[in-house]
């Protein structure tokens, strides 16, 4: 077998671009995208415990989750999720039966 010369280098080293690592592009979205679980999750622990505080706060993570996503079909669509999900517990919350142990309100005395 025969051994290139050196001269017979194909590659160019004046024309070699040296490798610049770039700055990793930050994930604005994260918010919008981790209050969209959050809310999906709380909204579905406050509807099945009926759990008022639960129910809040999916709903505010769902309005957050709302005002920082891009709007895409996809996001929506989990946006609708969180949101029907808060109001279902929000709704079994206050006018559902009450929970095993709960104290009673003072109009069902």
């Amino acid at each position: 077998m025969r051994r290139a010369a050196p001269h017979d280098d194909p590659r160019r080293p004046d024309e070699a671009v040296p490798y610049k690592q770039t700055e990793e592009e930050v994930d604005d979205d994260a918010l919008g995208d981790y209050a969209a679980l959050l809310s999906l999750l709380c909204g579905m622990c406050g509807m099945m415990l009926k759990m008022k505080l639960l129910s809040w706060a999916a709903l505010f993570l769902c309005f957050v989750a709302f005002s920082t996503m891009r709007w895409t079909e996809s996001e929506t669509k989990s946006i609708f999720a969180s949101f029907s999900f808060s109001m279902m517990g929000l709704v079994m919350s206050y006018f559902g039966p009450n929970r095993p142990g709960a104290p009673l309100a003072m109009g069902n005395q």
